[in-house]
């Protein structure tokens, strides 16, 4: 491995340069594609991608140093390729590390983790002098862009240490009702059951390691899980798998994610009292609605005109006989029934013997009468015989 030499630069001094162009290339390592950047001949950016990600890899490049200038060049990178991963080779190699203080202090302190080792979060930030620091570690140990020479692999996260005085007060007083608690995860082979269960996230969180948790604990417990990052996911896994009324609060140096179990059993259920839903009233017109003084009105006689007020002839106003038979009402007031009455009283009676036939068949009846027969409508008469019709046989039915 080379022997690092690092030269920090600030955020705010990386600010004010005008230019600053980086050169990058893509090179093949044991450990698969990997792009590296250089800024006049020192070591800036060191990343590894899967196939076919180049863009998104030089995007993250470019994330890291905004404001930059790059262009590529593979073989210009090739000579500090060779420097990173021969592990023979021990010449000296300029890194350029862009951050605070702290980030600093973290990268610097993660190059004294020796090969096969492990260090947790908690313990780098005890070895910066900043103990409390736990959770800024972890970011920054997540921000690293100088891959593998600066590792950050060697840095787990561990468990945190499960004892009641490093849970915070609120936890603590809600595990006075809770007398029987453990605080372990390794339940496998128990078959105890605890009000609370107090464990660290370092074992994988699946379905089935919860579906343990769920078996251990009575109706109503509590399970806490410890842990410095990850919170969001956690809840999301607690909530997904079975736990009621899940929290999750931070303390200075730790999350503390809180469940319950369900007091109901497997299989039981539940009347959901579900409220109808509210619905708008029917539109419906009242009376009362209207204001007499906002609604206008029209004045009758503006819909009258000059043809109105002119008098109506008589005969226009008969409304007895204008259809069909000329006839008129019981009641008749139009004067038809006095005008038929005249017409009636006219008529002079049909005098039979000085109506001459001209066929001679006149006496047998209308079937037999010509159209300008005197004696039609008539009823039928022996030959010689005198016709006399009534004087009400041309008068109308009243």
């Amino acid at each position: 491995m080379p022997h690092l030499n690092f030269i920090t630069l600030s955020p705010e001094e990386y600010k004010h340069l005008e230019e600053f162009p980086i050169t990058y290339g893509f090179v093949k390592s044991k450990f698969g594609p990997c792009l590296i950047g250089i800024q006049d001949k020192q070591l800036c950016y060191v990343a590894f991608y899967d196939e076919g990600k180049e863009k998104s890899i030089v995007g993250e490049l470019k994330n890291d140093w905004p404001n930059c200038t790059i262009h590529q060049d593979d073989d210009a990178v090739k000579p500090f390729a060779k420097k990173i991963f021969d592990n023979n080779n021990d010449d000296e190699l300029d890194v350029l590390l862009k951050g605070t203080d702290m980030q600093i202090s973290v990268w610097k302190e993660l190059i004294n983790i020796k090969a096969g080792t492990t260090l947790d979060y908690g313990g780098v930030a005890k070895a910066i002098g900043k103990p409390k620091a736990v959770r800024a570690v972890a970011t920054t140990v997540s921000k690293n862009k100088i891959a593998y020479l600066i590792p950050c692999h060697r840095v787990i996260n561990k468990s945190v240490i499960l004892k009641d005085d490093d849970l915070s007060s609120n936890v603590r007083n809600k595990l006075e009702n809770f007398p029987n608690i453990t605080y372990t995860s390794d339940i496998t082979n128990d078959s105890t059951c605890y009000d609370a269960i107090i464990c660290g996230a370092s074992q994988e969180l699946s379905e089935e390691f919860f579906k343990q948790i769920q078996n251990r604990l009575n109706g109503g417990g509590l399970y806490i899980v410890l842990t410095q990052n990850d919170a969001q996911k956690i809840e999301f896994l607690l909530k997904t798998n079975g736990f009621i009324n899940v929290v999750s609060e931070q303390n200075e140096t730790r999350f503390e994610i809180k469940g319950f179990k369900p007091t109901y059993d497997v299989g039981s259920s539940q009347k959901l009292n579900l409220k109808p839903k509210p619905q708008a009233p029917a539109a419906v017109w009242k009376l009362d609605d209207i204001n007499d003084d906002d609604v206008e009105t029209i004045d009758p006689d503006d819909l009258l005109d000059e043809d109105d007020f002119k008098k109506p002839e008589q005969s226009s106003l008969r409304v007895c006989g204008t259809t069909g038979k000329r006839k008129a009402c019981k009641d008749c007031s139009c004067g038809l029934a006095a005008e038929l009455d005249a017409e009636a009283a006219s008529q002079k009676p049909v005098n039979s013997s000085e109506a001459k036939s001209s066929c001679g068949s006149c006496y047998l009846g209308d079937a037999f009468r010509c159209a300008t027969c005197p004696y039609l409508g008539m009823p039928a008469f022996k030959p010689g015989e005198k016709v006399e019709l009534p004087k009400n046989f041309l008068k109308a039915d009243s």
